[in-house]
């Protein structure tokens, strides 16, 4: 027989399954998908049996998503944490996007999100910060969310270029390769992937 608990999760069984699908914190998406193990499995100890998780774990996380939605399911603030950025903290984030990539800290990503820069902010300098918060300092430091505009003029040979256009020239007369302007693989391989950059206008912050 259902508790009333398990009804309750069972009315909010959608709200479980878009946190598992799209929250961004790994934390909170792990607890919600033992709460839909809850709701389909019906009792504490087969989800504990099947993830090899504590019976008070699952039962704590049960009381804080009845009682505050899925912001129960995140950690809350560590008592000493702090939640405003100092100059230090700002020239960590600094290097942070300009010199580093989410690689060297775990992150098996390519960029940094916003959601693991707060993650970041937290474990190495004790910050509590949320994602507009956040997203609000880097633009106060200038940086946007955008696609780069590479320029290797610096790196080109002059002598080389020239000499090489010339054969283009003669090989596109001759119908050996195509002409750029019907040519859209080349279009398509060189678009710039998205990456934290510093000026320009604003942009969407990811």
């Amino acid at each position: 027989m259902k508790t009333p608990d398990l009804d309750l999760l069972l009315a909010r069984r959608n709200a479980v399954l878009r946190c598992t699908q799209h929250h961004p914190d790994g934390r909170v998406r792990h607890r919600a998908h033992l709460l839909l193990d809850l709701i389909d499995l019906g009792t504490v100890a087969a989800v504990c049996a099947k993830h090899g998780c504590g019976n008070k774990n699952l039962g704590k996380w049960k009381q804080r998503f009845l009682e505050h939605g899925v912001e129960g399911l995140a950690d809350r603030p560590r008592v000493g944490r702090r939640r405003t950025l100092d100059a230090d903290d700002e020239a960590f984030l600094t290097d942070l996007l300009e010199h580093h990539s989410p690689q060297e800290y775990g992150y098996p990503v390519a960029i940094w999100s916003l959601a693991d820069l707060c993650d970041l902010l937290w474990q190495q300098r004790g910050l509590v910060l949320g994602i507009s918060t956040l997203s609000r300092t880097l633009h106060r430091l200038g940086f946007r969310y955008g696609r780069p505009k590479h320029d290797l003029q610096h790196r080109q040979n002059l002598d080389a270029k020239e000499s090489c256009r010339v054969i283009l020239t003669e090989l596109q007369k001759k119908g050996v390769v195509l002409s750029p302007a019907s040519s859209t693989l080349m279009k398509r391989m060189s678009i710039p992937i998205q990456d934290w950059r510093r000026g320009g206008g604003d942009a969407a912050f990811n």
